[in-house]
């Protein structure tokens, strides 16, 4: 019955990282990105959603709410670009990006809808400044590493490359 459990668990956990992965894919290619970075959205989010189009507060606001609506614990979590460079401190100007953090059995991903061919817990270069600020329900914020270890795995491969492009070994 144990094993039964165990499997039950983890079927459940790939389903809900299967039901993230799926609302991610519907954000990504219903809203374009227009370009333009900040941290609170230029148009409604209604009207972002409507246009395709948005800001990358509109784009990653939508996903927010849109994993809020089907039960996800989800945060928004505001960064500095690396144009806009490091964030030593806490405050309105220091921020210029907004990505979203999906909680999940122990489990982080950080989401950035903005571009068609990103994945869980991979972001653009842009947006890998060092830390970000996940904001909680109740308005109070902490610092969060961007550089998540839940985003794959690691293999050392040996082998030789060959004249003609093979890798042999």
């Amino acid at each position: 019955m144990q094993l039964n459990l165990n499997n039950n668990i983890e079927q459940n956990q790939k389903n809900y990282e299967n039901a993230i992965q799926k609302a991610f894919e519907f954000l990504k290619h219903r809203i374009t990105w227009n370009g333009k970075r900040s941290y609170w959205a230029k148009k409604d989010l209604e009207e972002s959603y409507a246009s395709r189009t948005g800001n990358v507060a509109g784009v990653n606001l939508n996903l927010i709410a849109f994993l809020n609506a089907c039960g996800f614990d989800v945060h928004s979590v505001l960064l500095s670009t690396r144009q806009h460079g490091i964030t030593n401190f806490p405050s309105l100007s220091a921020y210029d990006y907004v990505i979203a953090l999906v909680k999940l059995n122990g489990k982080t991903f950080l989401l950035d809808a903005t571009e068609p061919m990103s994945a869980l817990n991979v972001l653009p270069a842009r947006a890998y400044n060092g830390q970000g600020r996940m904001i909680e329900p109740d308005g109070t914020s902490s610092e969060i590493n961007l550089h998540n270890n839940n985003s794959g795995q690691n293999y050392l491969l040996r082998g030789e490359l060959t004249a003609d492009g093979f890798l042999t070994g």
